[in-house]
């Protein structure tokens, strides 16, 4: 059977933003992160997709990125919530990969590794390209008005719902899928 999921964008969404390489002893998650992902039923997965950049521009390797994510999923471990997968695209936009967003390559990536129905997902983001990938492959989007608040109008979309942080659009959520059934 097919899993529903929410996506979650990592600097902006989840944790702040730095506009620079975030090192795990730098990692700052928002409060309202451990709250939103504590109230998401078991029913769907947890996962987050990020660019990141810094790799290949050799301010960061894919290591550090890595350690970065073990202290985020240890914090999230601390509060009883897991990850269920985290995605990493290591490249910038000039090496045209499929799995950097704006395009959907890690949606797809954790849809074969999870079995998920991306029509019935969620991706929530602080940029349009975040939004841009999930409307690629039917998710519904989420734009919340931490991190860059869409304010990369790069994109020409319009987000399907828009909230003020990532406890609200988890609630959002919640409301839709109680209305349709869980």
């Amino acid at each position: 059977m097919l899993q529903k999921a929410i996506f979650f964008d990592r600097d902006g969404v989840l944790t702040e933003e730095g506009g620079s390489p975030v090192r795990e002893h730098e990692l700052r998650i928002y409060r309202e992160a451990f709250d939103a992902l504590k109230i998401i039923p078991k029913s769907f997965k947890k996962i987050i997709f990020t660019n990141q950049a810094w790799v290949a521009k050799g301010l960061m390797t894919e290591e550090e990125v890595n350690k970065t994510h073990r202290k985020l999923e240890q914090e999230f471990k601390k509060q009883d919530v897991v990850i269920d997968g985290i995605y990493i695209c290591p490249h910038m936009d000039a090496h045209n990969c499929s799995c950097r967003k704006p395009k959907p390559g890690m949606l797809l990536q954790a849809q074969k590794e999870h079995d998920i129905d991306l029509e019935h997902s969620y991706v929530i983001g602080d940029m349009l390209r975040d939004l841009a990938a999930g409307k690629e492959v039917g998710c519904t989007t989420i734009l919340v008005m931490t991190g860059h608040a869409g304010k990369d109008k790069q994109y020409a979309l319009e987000p399907d719902f828009v909230v003020e942080n990532v406890y609200e659009a988890v609630q959002l959520i919640l409301q839709r899928e109680n209305k349709i059934g869980l």
